[in-house]
């Protein structure tokens, strides 16, 4: 059975997250409509700008709104910005590099479960061992996804996270 991704990029549709030649702005907005029912709200996390920006413009060209944090504080201060109560948080998922400088994806989501319980992160790595993805399942992250990111799975991944 083809997968949505498959349906429309005939192309191998595993994709570096650094290399989305294949992916325009056509193919996602046919993506989008097929995906995206209501528009959910993803705060990325990641100290790389070019991953930052790819999966941001990848996310909203299908419809969802996006936020991106280069750093564990500044994700934790939109976080305080947008989730005023669990009740009220805008985000309905974060996305979380692995290893970054200072706080490390793990740690930034045991901080954000203390702010809000009930947000599910998708945890992104290049470099964790099975001992680091241990640590984020241990944290509560919904999934671990290593990088280079298979974008199907990705968006797979996210669509049951956020329903």
């Amino acid at each position: 059975m083809q997968s949505v991704i498959d349906e429309i990029f005939p192309v191998d549709s595993y994709v570096n997250a650094l290399h989305l030649d294949c992916w325009n702005s056509d193919k996602l907005k046919k993506l989008g409509r097929m995906m995206a029912e209501k528009i959910y709200r993803i705060l990325i996390v990641d100290d790389d700008e070019d991953i930052l920006k790819n999966l941001s413009d990848i996310l909203g060209d299908i419809g969802y709104q996006t936020d991106t944090a280069r750093c564990a504080e500044d994700a934790i201060c939109k976080i305080k910005q947008f989730c005023t109560c669990q009740a009220q948080c805008q985000y309905d998922l974060c996305l979380l590099d692995f290893k970054m400088p200072g706080i490390d994806g793990v740690e930034l989501y045991e901080r954000i479960l203390k702010l809000n319980p009930n947000l599910r992160a998708i945890m992104i790595t290049a470099y964790a061992g099975d001992d680091g993805i241990q640590r984020a399942i241990e944290a509560g992250a919904w999934k671990v996804i290593r990088k280079p990111v298979n974008i199907d799975r990705l968006l797979g991944s996210i669509k049951e996270a956020v329903s």
